[in-house]
This record gives C-alpha cells, sequence and structure tokens, in this order.
C-alpha cells in the first residue's frame, strides 16, 4: 500500500492581513503525479512555498513522510525532503552541467572543488535518464525553457523523491511537453512524487494522476483524471478555448442605458454590446491579442460606432469630457491611483467635477461646504488637522476613496472602466467593487472592461464573452460555472 508523503490540513497563509490560503488541505500519495490548476493569484504558489519550506504558515498542521512540521516557524533548517522548480530557475547559465548538478558541500572541501567526482557522478546520473550531454558543457548552450531538464535531474542528485514544479509547463512547446512527460514518468516509476502547479490544463489532463482545482486560496474540487470536467474548466479558466455559449437570457429584458453597435473597425466587427441600469456588466476577450489599446479610447475619439445610443437617445462626442456631459463617464486603467490633484485638500478634489462642469463661479454655500466637509471627512476617517492638508500627505488608500467620492457629483448614466484590477492590491479591489455596486443601486450602468475573467467574476451581474471581435455569449451570475 502507498504511504502518503505529503499533507496539508485546515492551512491558513495571509501577506500584511490579505488571505492567500484559506482552511486549505491537500494530499499527495508515494508515486502520484497531482495537478493543481487555478488561476494567477489563487495561491500556487505559494502552496509550493509552504510545502518547501520556504514561508511560514499562520495555522494548520504541515506533514512530510508522516513528520509534523511545526506550523509556527518555517522548516527549511532542516534537510530538505522536497525539491521546489519555480518559475524562475536557480541555475547558473555561467556554470558546467555538472557543477549545477552536483557543486554541494558533498563534493567540495573548503571551497576546493574535486572536478573528477563531479564529472563522474554526473554521467552516472546522465546515463540513468539515457541523455548525452557532456558534463562540463555549459548551460548557457540551452535555451531557458530546456533547464527543467536540469532541474528534474538536481532533484535526483540531492536525493528528494517529492517535487514540486510550478507553472512551468503552461508555454512549454509540445517537443519540450513530451521530454517532460517522458522524464516524469521515469522518475515516478522510481518512486518520485509529483506536484504540478498550473492554470492551464494543457497536457495535464491526460498525464497526471488527480487534478485540485485551486481559487481564492481553497480546493473547488478535487478528482481522478478521469473525472475531471474538462469543458467546464476550459469555459471557466481557459478562455481561448471557450466553446460559444448560449445566450441564458435576453438583454431586452433590462432597461438598456448603453446600446453600442460596432461598424467594424478590425477589432470588433460584429459585437453589439448592451448595458443595462442598476446593473455590472463585464465584457471579456478570450483573446487578449484582440483586446485594444482601450476601449474607452474608441469612445472618446467616437469612432468605430455604427451607432451609440445612450437612455435611447442616439449621440455622438469627440473627447472624454463631451461624453460625461452626455451621460457616460469614463475610467481608465490605473486612474485610481492618478486621478486626483495631490496639492488640493480632499474636498476640492471630490468638489472638482462639479466646480468645472458648471464654471468658475460656482460656489456651494458655506453650510454645504461645512456639511460636506464633516460627511466625508467622517467616511474617511480624517482628523479635522487633515481637512485642509494637501492629499499627498494622506494614506494611498484614502487617496482612492476620495477619487472613487468624486463621481457622487459627476451625473451618469453610464459608468464605464477599463481594467480597472490593474496594478491594484486586494484592499483596492475590495474598494473598486463596492464602489461599483453602489452605483448600480443608484441605478447607474456599470461596464467593466478586463483582463482577468476571475476578477470579473468576483461583482458582475452579466459578462459578454467576445472572441474573434464577436460576442459569442454572455453569462448570468448564477449560472457561471463552479
Amino acid at each position: 500500500m502507498k504511504k502518503e508523503v505529503v499533507r496539508l490540513e485546515r492551512v491558513y497563509k495571509s501577506f500584511d492581513g490579505v488571505p492567500t490560503l484559506q482552511d486549505f488541505s491537500l494530499n499527495l500519495m508515494e508515486g502520484e503525479i497531482l495537478g493543481v490548476l487555478g488561476p494567477s493569484d489563487s495561491g500556487k504558489t505559494t502552496i509550493g512555498r509552504i510545502i518547501a519550506g520556504e514561508v511560514q504558515i499562520d495555522a494548520g498542521q504541515v506533514f512530510i513522510n508522516g513528520r509534523l512540521e511545526q506550523p509556527s516557524r518555517s522548516f527549511m533548517h532542516k534537510k530538505r525532503d522536497v525539491f521546489f522548480i519555480q518559475k524562475h530557475s536557480c541555475l547558473i547559465s555561467g556554470l558546467s552541467v555538472a557543477e549545477n548538478l552536483y557543486l554541494t558541500a558533498a563534493e567540495r572541501n573548503h571551497f576546493i572543488v574535486n572536478r573528477t567526482l563531479l564529472r563522474k557522478k554526473t554521467e552516472d546520473l546522465l546515463r540513468q535518464f539515457d541523455i548525452g550531454i557532456e558534463p562540463l558543457e555549459q548551460l548557457r548552450g540551452y535555451a531557458e525553457d530546456q533547464y527543467y531538464l536540469f532541474e528534474l535531474m538536481k532533484a535526483k542528485a540531492m536525493g528528494t523523491k517529492i517535487i514540486i514544479i510550478d507553472s512551468l509547463i503552461d508555454h512549454y512547446s509540445v517537443a519540450d511537453l513530451k521530454i517532460f512527460y517522458w522524464l516524469v514518468s521515469k522518475m515516478r516509476s522510481q518512486g518520485f512524487s509529483f506536484i504540478i502547479l498550473g492554470s492551464r490544463d494543457r497536457g495535464l489532463v491526460d498525464f497526471v494522476d488527480r487534478i485540485s482545482i485551486l481559487r481564492d486560496g481553497r480546493i473547488l474540487k478535487s478528482v481522478k483524471r478521469e473525472a475531471f470536467p474538462l469543458k467546464e474548466y476550459q469555459a471557466r479558466f481557459e478562455y481561448t478555448n471557450l466553446i460559444a455559449p448560449e445566450f441564458l437570457s435576453s438583454a431586452s429584458e433590462y432597461d438598456i442605458a448603453l446600446d453600442v453597435q460596432f461598424a467594424g473597425t478590425g477589432q470588433y466587427d460584429n459585437a453589439p454590446l448592451k448595458f443595462s441600469k442598476g446593473t455590472i456588466t463585464g465584457v471579456f476577450d478570450t483573446h487578449r491579442t484582440y483586446i485594444p489599446h482601450s476601449l474607452i479610447a474608441d469612445i472618446e475619439s467616437g469612432k468605430g460606432f455604427n451607432s451609440l445610443t445612450v437612455d435611447g437617445k442616439q449621440i455622438c462626442f469627440r473627447s472624454c469630457k463631451e461624453a460625461q456631459k452626455k451621460g457616460i463617464g469614463l475610467m481608465p486603467s490605473g486612474i485610481i491611483n492618478a486621478g486626483i490633484f495631490p496639492d488640493m485638500n480632499f474636498l476640492d478634489n471630490i468638489l472638482i467635477s462639479s466646480k468645472s462642469r458648471l464654471g468658475p463661479f460656482f460656489l456651494f454655500n458655506l453650510r454645504t461646504i461645512r456639511y460636506l466637509k464633516s460627511f466625508y471627512g467622517e467616511q474617511l476617517g480624517l482628523t479635522k488637522s487633515d481637512y485642509n492638508a494637501p492629499v499627498r500627505e494622506l494614506d494611498i488608500y484614502t487617496r482612492q476613496k476620495i477619487y472613487l467620492y468624486h463621481w457622487d457629483f459627476v451625473p451618469v448614466q453610464v459608468l464605464f472602466c477599463e481594467n480597472p484590477f490593474e496594478g491594484t492590491d486586494a484592499i483596492t479591489k475590495d474598494l473598486l467593487i463596492q464602489f461599483f455596486r453602489k452605483k448600480a443601486s443608484q441605478n447607474i450602468a456599470v461596464a467593466v472592461y478586463g483582463f482577468n475573467f476571475d476578477d470579473l467574476l468576483d461583482f458582475c451581474d452579466r459578462i459578454y464573452f467576445i472572441r474573434n471581435g464577436r460576442v459569442e455569449g454572455q453569462y448570468e451570475n448564477p449560472n457561471f460555472f463552479f
């Protein structure tokens, strides 16, 4: 009977208060190949680092070869039973194959390297793998995509039987995959166990023994290879393999605030988009190569449209400011960190759009000013000494809230946001999601053009899927996979 070589029980791990793994459990049997699939930032690398002993855990238990590791501290000081092959190789291109594989304390004496021993041991190892490589050849003669070959041999050289591979095979060529499969299969027959972390199913489904699907730090599903829901995973995580979905509802059921009909610009040939009042609609292009630099740029220029209708009225405009007057608010990517005036105080930043819209002579009366200053100051958690200070003296999250609050004074029917989560952390993402929901509750149509489907899934009521410049379908939130 095969023994259990790795077990994680109810592991919690956070970074700077942001949870990465929550109530996470996983096990690996001797001689097993386990695939862990999940999108970016789902916690895959953290799993590998925890098992390899590179990071501490906050709570839970970690067992390696039946030995309980201390949950309160890293166990790197102990003899390593785990070899972790990460995205960025630790091999040194200027050293030879032999030096990279065996240059450890066992092969040197007071920093004097026994090169004869290095060569002999390397030749023996290469012979086991049936690989004809000159041991003294420098590694720089090989492409970085081939370094995994030497990483696997180094794991064997170090005598470790548990190997974790992080997101390497996602980008391998077909030829590299075949060599990789052959090596891993050969090593498994010698008692090695593997955890392969990745975001794409390509190759893994036909290769691993078991697959666990990871999202938001939790295992959603763990099944044997034969029971893996391939089509669902491809539609849910691998956007390029999406089979054209069936429309689950008609947008005509909603009160349409913005109706866009593209004229055929080469980027969007037949992609009518309808954005409904009180609804958060995501737009996701399954092929990133077809995502334009900014869909907002088309809206700003007014080019490329056959028809642009806001609340039933066909309109046209030539600038972001003119679009705002017609009822469309535009939030370009990264604006949450750059959309304020650092030398102005918080209230002037919040009211700036109202002042510019109503002219330089527009003034709130003093009573209104005092009320707004007190209300938003309290919402932001400011002290009275902060009220008249330039916002550059405030922390980043307070400045982001100030930018979002300024939309309270911008009367729009549609708020169009381009990739709002780019370059943001979990705290800013939560601020943005709360903001989008607030605007939708005010009967505003919120349209979010995103590069990451997982981000849209967290909060959108509906998501358009676009492929090759065409709308292939839409999903309603209750019908999303998993």
